[in-house]
């Protein structure tokens, strides 16, 4: 069975990738992926874009604008579209663990005058849960990354299994976890109107308020 996938900013997997061809290998994140059964996938939007070594990279606001300047030449939607086109590359992966600071990977990328930080695109890009690799130096930190994986992987596997008994015009499929049989929105739709029992995938988007 193929381990899980989680992206990481490629000098944090220890690739010399950094603008001055230099990385910021983490070996404590291959040890706890290795422990927990996840593949380290690195990538860095800037190294597909630019190659190593490269100018380095600035995020400012122009009349309230995001802008990215290599030198003189503005390239934040390159920076946009690779990341866009990474994340649609590994459309499978269940995290994203980036580096501070980075004008692409970093979870709160400073920029110069608007006086607020940003995701950077990377972080954007992706659906699944983000962080950076400063943030896993606690215990509790990598805990809490942890759980934020696995119930984003639970719910990535509920809906390939719901999209697949829909795709074959069934109208319910198996819960492996609950042995129940869960029926579809499409099946749910047939019906006309809403059960008010709160299906997992109602299709009026029920939702049951306690009292």
């Amino acid at each position: 069975m193929q381990s899980p996938k989680i992206l990481i900013s490629s000098c944090v997997y220890g690739n010399d990738v950094r603008w001055n061809g230099s990385n910021r290998r983490c070996q404590h994140i291959h040890d706890w992926a290795e422990e927990h059964g996840y593949e380290l996938v690195p990538i860095c939007p800037e190294h597909e874009l630019f190659g190593t070594p490269r100018s380095t990279i600035r995020l400012r606001a122009v009349d309230g604008e995001i802008k990215a300047f290599a030198g003189k030449k503005e390239i934040y939607s390159q920076l946009q579209q690779k990341s866009k086109d990474i994340a649609q590359r590994y459309d499978d992966v269940v995290g994203f663990i980036g580096i501070s600071r980075s004008p692409t990977c970093g979870l709160a990328a400073g920029v110069k005058d608007l006086g607020r930080t940003i995701k950077a695109p990377m972080h954007q890009a992706v659906d699944c849960p983000t962080t950076e690799i400063s943030s896993m130096n606690t215990e509790a930190n990598r805990r809490a990354f942890l759980r934020r994986v696995k119930k984003y992987e639970k719910e990535q596997n509920i809906k390939q299994m719901h999209d697949l008994a829909v795709s074959r015009g069934a109208k319910t499929y198996l819960d492996p976890e609950t042995r129940f049989l869960v029926m579809t929105s499409e099946f749910l739709k047939s019906k006309g109107s809403c059960c008010e029992s709160g299906c997992r995938h109602c299709p009026w988007d029920y939702k049951h308020e306690r009292r």
